[in-house]
């Protein structure tokens, strides 16, 4: 059986999971993994731990997305942007 040459000038790697850039991204995934876990486990153990402060740095988050996503549309932080009714009817 002939040999094909390859199209291109760089020749490919057969060494599948035993090759360099496969391990350094399975070590990678590895870490990463891990500190995924152990951040989830964290938020954890601090959410049983302190309830209440936990609870207003999630609200205080949840404010700031929320002013920073209507600021990027344009809105004001408080109303619909239209306005109010009594304004509109007297003008």
């Amino acid at each position: 059986m002939p040999r094909i040459a390859a199209t291109s000038y760089e020749e490919t790697n057969s060494a599948g999971a035993g090759s360099d850039l496969t391990g350094k991204s399975l070590l990678t995934l590895g870490g990463l993994a891990v500190a995924s876990g152990t951040i989830v486990s964290g938020g954890a153990v601090l959410t049983c731990m302190l309830p209440g402060p936990m609870l207003g740095a999630v609200t205080l988050t949840g404010g700031l997305l929320y002013a920073g996503h209507r600021k990027e549309q344009g809105k004001p932080l408080f109303g619909n942007g239209e306005k109010d009714t009594a304004e509109a009817v007297s003008a």
